[in-house]
């Protein structure tokens, strides 16, 4: 049993890049078109070419500005029977 039913993400807002490609394309640019894109939360890919040092950079960095990281786990060694959905 939870020790809580409270939703752990309430008032807790997803963490947004601000060094991300987008964002630094979209620098100088006033349309709010495009600051609704660069400002919608993206997931961090967790993968075999990040390290735990850079993963732990960026979660800490989400938790420092007060968000919280979408984070994309993938190619989990053994999560499928011969990895053949990857």
């Amino acid at each position: 049993r939870l020790a809580s039913d409270a939703n752990p993400l309430v008032g807790r807002p997803f963490y947004v890049n601000p060094n991300s490609k987008g964002t630094r394309a979209a620098a100088g640019n006033p349309d709010p078109l495009l600051a609704a894109v660069v400002n919608t939360p993206t997931a961090y890919w967790m993968d075999h070419l990040s390290t735990p040092a850079v993963d732990a950079k960026y979660i800490a960095t989400a938790q420092a500005a007060g968000t919280m990281p979408v984070l994309a786990l993938y190619g989990i060694p053994s999560r499928d029977c011969g990895s053949f959905a990857a």
